[in-house]
């Protein structure tokens, strides 16, 4: 004999209760989305943007120098030479000394007005601790910013 009541079947309520649920989640995430903010201009955004093209500049000035800068990063001494030309003056400059693992380590040198042939040589009284060191290196001569930025590792 057969059986005569055979298992019902809720497919058809499965696959609805599955579209309901996707497009309720659907629904929350436009909504939760619609109420975040992505404003990508912030107040300062266009003195930002200056600042930004005024370092891109300095960029290009310091690629476009006859002869390049010369700078040795020691862990005793660091030592700079701007040959940039002989009748220029460097207003005024200063190297950074940026460890980006520990910022407390970080050193600030800045240059008093001197002639760009000259080269300079700035003595440590500690040593610059082991590790990534990045040297930014920014000057100004004739009214116009230049700027450099070397690697070492010790």
């Amino acid at each position: 004999m057969l059986n005569e009541n055979p298992k019902k079947s809720f497919w058809g309520v499965g696959i609805t209760i599955a579209i309901v649920i996707f497009m309720s989640f659907t629904v929350f995430l436009v909504f939760f989305s619609s109420s975040l903010q992505f404003d990508q201009v912030t107040e300062t955004h266009y003195e930002d943007a200056s600042i930004y093209q005024e370092r891109i500049e300095a960029l290009q000035r310091t690629k476009a120098l006859n002869n390049p800068i010369y700078f040795k990063l020691g862990e005793n001494q660091v030592q700079l030479a701007l040959n940039t030309n002989e009748a220029m003056v460097i207003d005024s400059a200063k190297i950074q000394l940026y460890k980006p693992d520990d910022g407390s380590l970080d050193r600030l040198i800045t240059v008093p007005s001197v002639p760009a042939s000259d080269t300079l040589a700035f003595d440590f009284k500690t040593a610059l601790a082991k590790g990534s060191w990045t040297a930014k290196i920014q000057w100004w001569a004739a009214g116009k910013a230049y700027y450099a930025e070397r690697e070492r590792f010790f």
